[in-house]
């Protein structure tokens, strides 16, 4: 990983970060996210159970991914999504 951040040049000007890392959601965000979150979460659970994915989750890339992160690390994933799920995050 360190690597792949070596191969990143410095930039040659200055940028205003918060700027750049400015988000505002919209009316549409808000519809879309749960049914994204639980998308996700039942891709998840279902690739706990040892089935394929029988829908898109997200994007293709997202699904194609999923079934090779390591069972462990889709359980904390799947942990932390619940969160969200059951309302316990703002």
């Amino acid at each position: 990983m360190e690597a792949a951040w070596t191969l990143i040049l410095e930039p040659t000007i200055a940028v205003g970060v918060p700027a750049l890392n400015m988000f505002v959601p919209t009316s549409q965000f808000y519809s879309t996210r749960p049914k994204r979150l639980d998308a996700v979460t039942r891709a998840f659970d279902r690739r706990r159970g040892g089935l394929d994915l029988d829908e898109k989750v997200v994007t293709t890339r997202y699904a194609d991914g999923l079934p090779s992160v390591t069972p462990s690390t889709r359980s904390e994933m799947l942990a932390c999504l619940t969160q969200f799920v059951e309302g316990d995050v703002l």
